[in-house]
């Protein structure tokens, strides 16, 4: 009994852990947009609401259009993917034809970013199918930055944001794995011996 209590308490202690922790001033992803997969999402939450700008940048950026998406396009939401959540959008407003929306101010809670290539509608974005043929298949770099601006007008300053991905880390899972495999075998350890 002294053992299912110590991994019940280790699984409470896990299951409360799960909640992304790796909060940054900057996060950085790559996703790679082809035919079959040609619109990618990345779900994030704001842990401390502020100011942002959210980068996707390929080839005029990271070079090698071999690998890197030429024309990448985004879509912003909160929570969930419907016209009524849509926030924000752009297209090539970053250097060359890299997209940027730019000192954009996020309230905390969830949000999704719909990535893909030149000519995404606000519909595509929502269905997950970019229904112009991709012709530049290849990965698109996310950034999603915290930043701090001064508006003009007195005593307007916004503070920099605080994001994390919306996944939890490999540690945690795997801790909250061991605790439910720990509860299993003490199940079946005081089944045979009944």
């Amino acid at each position: 009994m002294k053992l299912f209590k110590c991994l019940a308490m280790t699984l409470a202690i896990a299951s409360a852990s799960i909640a992304p922790t790796a909060q940054a001033n900057l996060i950085t992803q790559d996703v790679a947009i082809s035919t079959t997969n040609s619109v990618r999402y990345i779900n994030f939450n704001v842990t401390t609401a502020g100011g942002f700008d959210i980068r996707a940048l390929g080839s005029d950026t990271l070079g090698s259009t071999n690998f890197w998406n030429n024309d990448p396009q985004i879509f912003l939401f909160r929570n969930t993917l419907t016209n009524g959540n849509f926030i924000a959008s752009d297209d090539d407003s970053g250097t060359g034809l890299n997209s940027l929306i730019d000192d954009i101010l996020l309230t905390a809670g969830s949000y999704i970013l719909a990535i893909s290539e030149f000519d995404l509608t606000l519909a595509e974005a929502i269905s997950g199918q970019n229904a112009s043929s991709i012709q530049d298949p290849g990965s698109i770099r996310i950034q999603i930055e915290g930043v701090s601006w001064n508006p003009p007008g007195p005593n307007n300053n916004v503070s920099a944001g605080t994001a994390a991905l919306a996944v939890p880390e490999p540690g945690t899972v795997a801790l909250m794995g061991l605790a439910l495999a720990g509860i299993g075998f003490s199940r079946k350890r005081t089944q045979k011996h009944k």
